[in-house]
């Protein structure tokens, strides 16, 4: 997703604060805010950080027994694990 970008100087933000956070939640915006023409600060959209299981300590060392697990899944359920085909007809 492709965000906006606006510039506004330091007085109109203050002044229309509240409508430049809707903007930026809701229209999906940035604004950059300026003093002197010198941009001061950035306002984005909060985005929740999402956990991935590589942060988590340990779980890429190759003596996890995650990978053995998944190994004996392989092994049991070979068919799951291939890409199914497309049946084309002609």
């Amino acid at each position: 997703m492709e965000l906006h970008q606006r510039t506004v100087n330091i007085a109109e933000a203050k002044k229309r604060f509240s409508e430049i956070l809707g903007k930026v939640v809701f229209g999906k915006e940035t604004i950059v805010v300026t003093k002197r023409g010198k941009p001061m600060v950035e306002i984005i959209p909060f985005q929740k950080k999402r956990k991935h299981p590589g942060d988590m300590k340990g779980f890429l060392n190759n003596d996890d027994s995650f990978f053995e697990d998944i190994e004996t899944f392989r092994k049991q359920f070979p068919r799951m694990m291939r890409k199914k085909r497309k049946n084309v007809s002609s």
